[in-house]
């Protein structure tokens, strides 16, 4: 899976993949797991017919990891 990075209004940057055409599908991995995991997932929804979306929220995988910008909130904000 190939990570492309966008940095955020707070100066974050934070990893996502996109992979397929389709409908998508957004995987969002749980407290302190990487994208990464989901690959199976995303290989199978992929040969679907789905757009699979992969996304490292801050502090996980390949996304930065700051001091700040933690809140469930934030974290809300950045996957939006």
């Amino acid at each position: 899976m190939d990570f492309q990075f966008f940095t955020t209004d707070d100066q974050v940057k934070l990893a996502y993949a996109v992979q397929g055409t389709g409908r998508p599908i957004v995987f969002v991995s749980g407290y302190s797991a990487a994208g990464e995991l989901w690959f199976s997932q995303v290989k199978a929804c992929v040969q679907a017919g789905f757009q699979a979306i992969v996304f490292d929220r801050r502090s996980h995988g390949y996304s930065d990891n700051p001091a700040y910008g933690q809140s469930m909130q934030r974290h809300g904000e950045d996957l939006h």
